[in-house]
């Protein structure tokens, strides 16, 4: 009987229907289509099959081949009875089966003949509903890996894609493989990526490669004494563009939790001409001490080409206020308004208080107003005792808009833009991910932000407003001038104007002075001060000089004058449609990378789809086509690889320490209870156990320390390298000044001194500053990267200078080893029975 009939639907009717008489007399052209035989026919009956015996002629050709049951055999004892083990062993699949088949060649006809089948198991067969889950059937194949590739690359989450195929393959039965088999892909798959030369230099790689598509990408990193990644600071082109239109104000935060390594990362943004938040540029640092904060706003500043912001909100940190006033001294550095507002719903328990304490963060009344109204609520309440009341009065200056009215912050007064920026980054980048999946996802988040302002864009010029002011003429001009968004907001006040009053009029020369008052609210009177000759008006409320927008007191008195237009001093390029032309035009290289990247796609899509409907049409077409992709896609892989070799440098670039954060204030209950320190089951003293006891082991390694805190001290011991000195743990409840440090209580300890030269050394990358090289380097003669050609249009460059990155404490107390030796144990029970029982 022949195998060739098994094939098409029928296949698995007839497999079951085989007899064993049937299949000893089948004869097959070749020990492939023999093998593929029986691996069919243990799938339809529910069981693997594996290849065993194998013998061949001295031609090497195969007289015989035996296939067993994949449940043959036994695992070895030694594999069972092992006793230390890292994790749980696997379960046990293999029960002696002694089916088997075995063919041979018949040297007459050329064929090979089954001459033995054993088809009775020792065990139960697999029903037909999981058969698709034993091992020998599951994988991915090459399809469903290039599948998987390109989803996972764009940052499509690796539950979504098994949810896909699902849908294209008719659930689980349909996959092939089961969940773990996807996830141990992906992970392997990006492990193979980093092969050889790390988490850290391949993302660097990825980085080097965006700097040949974008000239203006800049990116700066620090590697510690050891070699490792300390901080890594970035932003390509548009950002700096973006800079140079919006970089009046900026603000930023550190967040947590975006990596693997826990670095803390720092994104500054900003408002762009939508009131929309805009990136300027990104860092993952290595703690946040000053120092640090120090070389990253110095770096930021040399990717801006020295444009110092204006203004600058943060929340309360200490470090960051101080290196604010280091780097940025003429900036004004406002606190975030909604952290000071927490801080005083944690420290000042009383709800009146904190609504009106709120009330008068935000209000815009002059400071004498509001000097007054804070003693009036402070006596009120009786709070002129309170240590936080009196702290945060002395910082007033920082985050009460009442000091800060002539300051243009354009309506920036938290930090919330950085929140929102971060909550949006959680959409693409994944809790653990690596530093290669991190750039790529940020930069993938970047460009979702980007399209937004381009929608912004398209809907400011494309769609014309209805007008619905009283004053149509001075809309219609207004809205040709300022975005959509800005122009509800201008808008909004020319709707406000309305309903004031005008009442004294004053002219002297020149100048007009107008008193006006809201309908309907005596003694709510503003003046507004016009200058005929400009026209310049001014405002007692401040407003324009505050947002950028100007006042419905302005709009009134420009109504009182009759005029239809808005005066060029009373508009804010920033707000306007033409806020970017003239950047663009002379900074931005003519070929944006992403454009690029995107008409590269394009293309390759387009030329794919003409290839697949040439190529579908007949079996030969087919496979010259397939084989010519494969060739292809090999054939750049090895290029890749060639160009992200290993690194052989003297100074290679090591992965990132894992760092710890300070991170959000710690939250402490006041009615749990203090745990007490352990004492010694034997002698009754605090500082060690029972296990460790100097008298029960005299010879230990423990030297018993009589300056080991009491039963109710505590101890906060520093085992850890320079990264964690930097973590300052913050008293609870103050988030306005970013916390005190903890007084730490240690014992006798080994102390490395703090380095007096530079512990960590600056690498420059990209094209856009004239002194920065296009390689990673660290000095002149050998390039961290020597696989990458220097770019054309960089000239040659001096070494970087070292920055300071202090080294760190090393507080590790003397410990006992655990009875080790059976001696110990002896001299244990030795002791035990000598002494005495109470």
């Amino acid at each position: 009987m022949s195998a060739d009939g098994l094939s098409g639907f029928d296949v698995e009717v007839n497999m079951k229907d085989l007899t064993a008489e049937e299949i000893q007399n089948m004869e097959f052209e070749s020990i492939e289509k023999a093998e593929e035989f029986y691996v069919e026919y243990a799938r339809c009956l529910g069981f693997s099959a594996r290849k065993d015996v194998r013998r061949v002629t001295a031609e090497g050709v195969v007289h015989t081949r035996q296939m067993v049951c994949s449940r043959q055999g036994e695992r070895a004892k030694k594999n069972i009875e092992r006793t230390e083990r890292s994790r749980q062993p696997r379960g046990l699949s293999r029960t002696s089966c002694v089916a088997m088949i075995r063919f041979h060649l018949n040297n007459s006809s050329g064929t090979y003949g089954v001459v033995c089948f054993m088809p009775v198991h020792n065990h139960p067969l697999t029903p037909s509903t999981h058969v698709h889950l034993i091992p020998k059937y599951r994988g991915l194949n090459e399809a469903d890996k290039n599948f998987v590739d390109g989803l996972h690359s764009y940052g499509v989450r690796s539950c979504h894609i098994l949810g896909y195929l699902m849908g294209q393959k008719g659930g689980h039965a349909g996959l092939g493989f089961c969940k773990k088999d996807l996830y141990n892909y992906i992970t392997r798959s990006g492990k193979a990526k980093m092969e050889d030369v790390g988490d850290a230099y391949s993302a660097l790689c990825d980085i080097q490669t965006r700097t040949e598509n974008d000239h203006l990408f800049y990116c700066k990193f620090t590697l510690d004494d050891m070699g490792h990644l300390n901080n890594l600071f970035w932003c390509d082109g548009a950002s700096r563009v973006d800079y140079s239109c919006f970089g009046e104000v900026i603000a930023f935060d550190a967040t947590y939790k975006k990596n693997k390594y826990d670095r803390p990362l720092v994104v500054f943004c900003g408002y762009n001409h939508h009131k929309e938040t805009t990136v300027f540029a990104c860092a993952l640092i290595v703690n946040e001490k000053t120092e640090t904060y120090k070389w990253l706003l110095e770096t930021f500043l040399d990717a801006m080409y020295q444009k110092h912001p204006l203004r600058v909100v943060t929340d309360g940190d200490n470090a960051m206020r101080e290196a604010i006033k280091c780097v940025f001294p003429n900036a004004s550095h406002r606190l975030c308004s909604w952290h000071i507002h927490q801080n005083a719903l944690e420290n000042v328990k009383n709800k009146i208080f904190c609504q009106e304490f709120s009330s008068l963060v935000y209000s815009t009344c002059s400071p004498a107003r509001f000097e007054s109204e804070w003693q009036r609520i402070i006596d009120e309440h009786g709070l002129s005792g309170n240590p936080w009341t009196r702290k945060v009065y002395e910082t007033r200056k920082s985050w009460a808009a009442a000091f800060m009215r002539s300051d243009m912050f354009y309506g920036m007064r938290t930090t919330s833009m950085c929140e929102g920026l971060n909550s949006f980054i959680k959409n693409f980048v994944q809790k653990r991910s690596t530093l290669v999946e991190f750039v790529r996802d940020f930069h993938r988040a970047l460009a979702e932000y980007r399209n937004q302002e381009m929608t912004s864009d398209f809907v400011s010029t494309y769609y014309k407003p209805v007008m619905l002011t009283h004053m149509p003429g001075l809309e219609q001009k207004v809205s040709e001038i300022f975005t959509r968004a800005m122009f509800m907001k201008v808008r909004e006040q020319i709707t406000n104007s309305a309903s004031l009053v005008i009442g004294e009029q004053v002219s002297l020369g020149n100048t007009v002075v107008i008193k006006m008052d809201r309908f309907g609210v005596p003694g709510s009177t503003v003046t507004v001060c016009v200058d005929l000759v400009g026209p310049i008006f001014k405002c007692e409320c401040q407003h324009f000089e505050r947002s950028g927008i100007p006042c419905c007191h302005v709009f009134c008195a420009i109504k009182q004058r009759h005029m239809d237009y808005l005066p060029d001093n009373l508009v804010c390029k920033r707000w306007t449609k033409m806020a970017k032309n003239n950047v663009l035009t002379c900074t931005v290289d003519k070929q944006d990378a992403d454009k690029l990247e995107m008409y590269r796609r394009s293309s390759l899509t387009a030329a794919f789809n003409t290839l697949l409907e040439v190529c579908c049409k007949t079996d030969s077409s087919y496979k010259q086509g397939i084989s010519a992709m494969y060739g292809l896609i090999n054939k750049f892989k090895k290029a890749d690889a060639g160009n992200r070799g290993k690194n052989t440098n003297e100074t290679p670039i090591r992965d990132p320490k894992k760092s710890n954060a300070k991170g959000a204030p710690r939250k402490y209950n006041k009615h749990k209870k203090k745990k007490k320190n352990t004492k010694c089951g034997h002698c009754q003293m605090v500082g060690h156990d029972k296990s460790g006891c100097p008298v029960l082991h005299p010879g230990s390694d423990l030297e018993f320390d009589d300056t080991v805190q009491t039963e109710n001290e505590s101890i906060d011991m520093d085992v850890s390298d320079s990264l964690t000195e930097g973590r300052n743990d913050r008293v609870p409840g103050d988030r306005s000044n970013g916390g005190q440090r903890r007084k730490k209580q240690t014992t006798t300890s080994t102390t490395t001194e703090v380095p007096t030269q530079s512990s960590s050394s600056s690498y420059n990358v990209g094209h856009g500053y004239p002194h920065f090289p296009s390689q990673f380097r660290v000095n002149q003669s050998v390039g961290l990267f020597p696989n990458f050609p220097p770019s054309a249009n960089c000239a040659p460059h001096a070494p970087p200078t070292n920055s300071y990155m202090p080294g760190g404490s090393h507080n590790v107390p003397s410990r006992s080893s655990f009875l080790q030796t059976l001696g110990d144990v002896e001299l244990k029970a030795k002791m035990k029975k000598e002494r005495p029982e109470n």
